[in-house]
């Protein structure tokens, strides 16, 4: 009984884990594609 609960709490873990892991990833991906922008867009202003 105590096993099978201790694999479904790993289970849980892992996967809040993976959650986690994802929203960072996804946090970091759209730090970066505002810092890209932002160049992008200085750049266009330093042309005109």
């Amino acid at each position: 009984m105590a096993q099978s609960q201790l694999k479904i709490f790993k289970k849980d873990f892992s996967y809040k884990d993976i959650n986690r892991n994802i929203k960072i990833y996804i946090f970091l991906l759209f730090f970066f594609l505002k810092i890209h922008i932002l160049k992008l867009m200085n750049l266009k202003k330093a042309k005109f």
